[in-house]
């Protein structure tokens, strides 16, 4: 579903939901390769706007994304 990517963290019985949306390949946007949006993939806003006032965790590489215990949903 390119230019997004569902993920999920599942902990202690609860689970967070959470997006990598491709700002580079869309946008030209450049510092959010490895940012996890906090939001469901359904209720995503329209604007690239939008999608960057939404609450996010942004991390170095994607090792330190599955380190935080994010996987693909």
């Amino acid at each position: 579903m390119w230019p997004v990517l569902p993920l999920v963290r599942r902990t202690r019985g609860m689970q967070e939901l959470g997006v990598m949306f491709d700002f580079l390949g869309t946008t030209g946007r450049t510092g959010f390769g490895a940012a996890v949006l906090l939001s469901n993939l359904f209720e995503l806003p329209p604007s690239e706007r939008d999608l960057l006032a939404l609450p996010r965790e942004v991390y170095d590489c994607a090792d330190e994304v599955v380190a935080a215990g994010w996987e693909i949903d």
